[in-house]
């Protein structure tokens, strides 16, 4: 199974995608720096770290992890999973 991640950066650079391994479902919607004030906030906020290090390594702020600049429509199989989710400056 894989992922194909829309990653969107909300105006700050254009849409980028991301071709992961695995079912990232869980993290369709999660921003980077949103802020959650809800019941789920724990929930969501452990889901924005998961994200934050599945793209950037925490000691450098650097991204590790490969963009593409159009969609990979080579990644998509009948078992692909495709999300959004981003950062907001």
């Amino acid at each position: 199974m894989k992922t194909i991640m829309i990653y969107d950066q909300l105006m700050e650079q254009p849409i980028k995608f991301l071709v992961l391994d695995g079912d990232y479902s869980r993290l369709n919607g999660i921003y980077i720096n949103q802020w959650y004030d809800d019941e789920e906030k724990e929930t969501k906020e452990a889901l924005m770290d998961e994200l934050s290090d599945l793209i950037y390594n925490r000691e450098t702020g650097q991204e590790h992890i490969e963009f593409l600049d159009s969609f990979p429509v080579y990644a998509v199989e009948s078992d692909t999973i495709v999300i959004v989710a981003g950062f907001l400056p």
